[in-house]
Order: structure tokens, then sequence, then C-alpha cells
């Protein structure tokens, strides 16, 4: 797939069927940390008392470990499943002006 990211790249309209198929399981990436990042939030929730809203007492380790993971899906992973979406998209814009 990383060829067709290349600026070098002289992709035929035929690659477009690849390109397409990357980019559905791209987003099936996004569907699954999607999952994960529910199921951090409705974990880190329990992690608080309904009442007060405050941090259950010792469980501040498991506090800041969910809040490092959020931010590493968030600003790691989708952020790069997001640009990788974008340049199949730019790509496979480039081979429909082929067609």
């Amino acid at each position: 797939m990383g060829r067709f990211l290349s600026d070098d790249d002289k992709s035929n309209p035929h690659d477009n069927s690849d390109i397409m198929r990357c980019k559905t399981e791209a987003n099936e990436i996004k569907v699954k940390l999607q999952a994960v990042k529910d199921k951090l939030a409705e974990h880190e929730d329990s992690l608080f008392y309904e009442n007060t809203g405050k941090l259950r007492t010792g469980l501040g380790c498991h506090h800041n470990f969910k809040s490092v993971k959020r931010h590493e899906i968030k600003y790691g992973i989708e952020r790069d499943v997001d640009h990788f979406i974008g340049d199949l998209d730019r790509v496979s814009g480039q081979l429909l002006g082929y067609l």
C-alpha cells in the first residue's frame, strides 16, 4: 500500500480497487477504536462515586492509566488512521482523474 502514497508513484486506474479495500479496512479500524474508547469511558465512569463525582479511594492509578490510553488512542492511533484515510482519498481522487 505504501507505494500508492509515494509522490513518485504512477498508479493505474485499476489500482483503485486496492485503495478502496484499504480504505474500508481503515474505516473498520476506526469502528473498533471507537468501541475501545467507549469501553474505556465506561470503566472510567465506574472509578467515580455517582453521587459526588469524586474519584474512589485508591483508584487514582487506574484513572491515570485510562487517561493516558485515551490520549494515545485519540492523538496517536486514531490520528494516524485518519491521515491514512485522507491519503487514500487523495490518491483515489488522482486515479479518478485518469478515468
